[in-house]
């Protein structure tokens, strides 16, 4: 909490990784993990430290009412990677360009590297323009487009892509074939209304907030 609590560690990104270091006993390098299973790990602290029950607050699509639910965070399916899972297997073809790409799985370096060039753009140009953050993060983890390799002529190409494009390759390297799944499905409380949310990170999944009824010591 004491870590979370400093605004210097949000800024730079570093919050999670000093909590990975003080919490792992093995002798690992946090910022080299895949993002899937840092977000694995981060999940299975929460619960272990307070409580496995997550009560979030839900808007449903259809009727826009808000409505709280808890999540039992230790229920959320796990998909191992399969054993004769490669990155050299991480390469496709662009829909609508027929641009031929390769890529790679983010690890915690690259989020950081994502997170401290957000603060950097809202710091030049200010938090309500729009910036190329989400384009930055997609030439970090494109490795190649057609034999290119220069990471800013990546970026340049990722900024001029037909939006097909950017959206088929935005999934895939966001959305591994492996990794706990932590999409939901809920049902609103007002019109029964049945639909899918990924799991929402609010300030209670670190800091829970007291059950109204719950004794206090």
């Amino acid at each position: 909490e004491e870590v979370l609590a400093q605004p210097r560690n949000i800024k730079s990104g570093k919050a999670i990784d000093i909590i990975f270091q003080k919490c792992i006993k093995e002798p690992i390098q946090p910022e080299k993990l895949l993002g899937i299973d840092r977000t694995a790990i981060l999940i299975f602290l929460r619960a272990i430290s307070y409580s496995p029950f997550y009560e979030v607050e839900i808007k449903c699509p259809e009727c826009l009412k808000s409505f709280s639910t808890e999540i039992h965070l230790h229920t959320l399916p796990i998909e191992p990677c399969p054993d004769d899972f490669s990155e050299d297997s991480l390469h496709d073809v662009m829909p609508t360009s027929g641009l031929k790409f390769r890529y790679r799985l983010a690890r915690g370096k690259d989020e950081n590297e994502v997170q401290q060039h957000r603060e950097k753009m809202n710091k030049n140009y200010g938090s309500q323009r729009d910036h190329d953050t989400q384009a930055f993060r997609m030439s970090l983890l494109i490795t190649e487009i057609e034999g290119l390799t220069n990471k800013t002529a990546i970026l340049q190409i990722v900024k001029r892509l037909p939006i097909n494009d950017l959206n088929y390759v935005r999934n895939l390297v966001t959305d591994p074939p492996f990794g706990i799944d932590t999409e939901i499905d809920l049902i609103c409380n007002s019109c029964e209304a049945e639909f899918k949310v990924d799991l929402p990170f609010e300030s209670n999944f670190f800091f829970p907030r007291r059950k109204k009824g719950a004794p206090t010591t």
